[in-house]
């Protein structure tokens, strides 16, 4: 195999210096969860990243190969491996690694080689999530709201992002244990060993030959009628899912009837809310309408019937939900200091008003339940 190791300045026309479509990467293994979170450098060396987004910081990341940077740090992240705009060409951080190797598939192997190459790849532990085919699973591609919904999302911070994250499994049974808890859907093909792994609701699918998906099984979860930001703990979140049926969000656009309930481990899911539990149909479409930032991006775990029949730590509690469009963000632009603080100030104490109000809710739906 060849593999090209850069030591500069020694070499000033290299495979370093080449475009990233250039490079032939149609061997390299998917991995959903992103270059920099490969520790070793033989995997390392044998991937591309699968993440959800295009691009970071400007910086293409879907599909890139991954690079190596020699056992230690790559350029301005904590990570040996990154993928190769991070590393290359980055503006941000110009100064190019002593030596660093580059992923690629120029000795022309293919995928069933590459897992081959990469120790204990193929070794994987069973998901314990019940899957049901979605409409009868064979010959059935992922789709999102409508059969047309391929789960390519809008532009988000900048980036075009997609519903979904890629892998390479070996098989449909491999492509499930990659789906985590972030994860609702898999979608599989065995030709190319593809993997996709979804983040927002499969309601559909289309019929594609060579390919299958099965979703996690829903319908276990309970639906609560006073909406996801109800549930204050983790038990309760991770249990249920939205039941606002004639809930309408005319100021948003987005429906979130049936949808699996979110818990958001890092604090408050998203900035125009205090609750940790949300519909993942809001957090998912909802950037821009429904919030500015997805404050828990990072960890969360979707309610699926896994989840439904386990007890979670009572101490793991939210705020119950305001409305998230009573009381906009106040950011005085231009005001002092004092003004600023003032403004803070009436927006802690509007939000207060808010937050008294739904606990009076809540208490008033309890009493009327018992």
């Amino acid at each position: 195999m060849f593999r090209a190791t850069l030591v500069l300045p020694f070499l000033s026309v290299s495979l370093a210096q080449k475009p990233a479509e250039q490079l032939n990467t149609q061997c390299l293994l998917f991995n959903g969860l992103g270059c920099e979170a490969i520790s070793g450098e033989q995997e390392c060396l044998n991937s591309r990243d699968g993440r959800f987004f295009e691009f970071l910081d400007g910086r293409r990341i879907r599909g890139e190969p991954c690079v190596w940077c020699g056992g230690g740090n790559c350029p301005g992240i904590e990570a040996k491996c990154a993928t190769y705009e991070t590393v290359v060409g980055n503006p941000q951080h110009p100064q190019l690694p002593e030596k660093f190797e580059v992923a690629n598939c120029w000795d022309y192997r293919s995928i069933e080689d590459t897992i081959n190459k990469v120790p204990g790849y193929s070794a994987y532990a069973a998901s314990a999530a019940p899957f049901v085919a979605v409409n009868s699973g064979e010959s059935q591609a992922c789709r999102g709201m409508t059969e047309s919904d391929k789960g390519k999302e809008g532009m988000i911070y900048g980036s075009q992002q997609w519903s979904y994250v890629i892998w390479t499994a070996t098989s449909l049974d491999h492509c499930k244990a990659l789906c985590g808890k972030e994860c609702v859907a898999v979608e599989f093909n065995a030709d190319n060993k593809y993997c996709e792994a979804w983040l927002d609701l499969v309601e559909t699918s289309q019929t594609v030959s060579g390919y299958q998906c099965y979703a996690k099984k829903m319908d276990c979860l309970t639906p609560v009628v006073e909406g996801c930001g109800a549930m204050t703990t983790k038990t309760d979140c991770l249990h249920s899912k939205d039941g606002r049926e004639n809930l309408a969000f005319s100021q948003t656009g987005l429906g979130v009837y049936q949808s699996p309930c979110v818990w958001c481990e890092d604090g408050q899911c998203h900035n125009r809310s205090p609750a940790r539990c949300q519909p993942l149909s809001l957090l998912i479409r909802g950037y821009g309408r429904a919030y500015d930032t997805f404050l828990s991006r990072k960890d969360f775990e979707i309610a699926t019937c896994e989840t439904a029949y386990k007890t979670y730590p009572d101490t793991e509690t939210s705020p119950p939900e305001a409305s998230p469009w009573s009381v906009p963000a106040i950011t005085p632009a231009g005001g002092s200091a004092a003004s600023t603080e003032a403004a803070n100030a009436a927006a802690d104490a509007a939000h207060d008003v808010v937050l008294e109000s739904a606990n009076s809710a809540n208490k008033a739906a309890a009493a009327a339940a018992t």
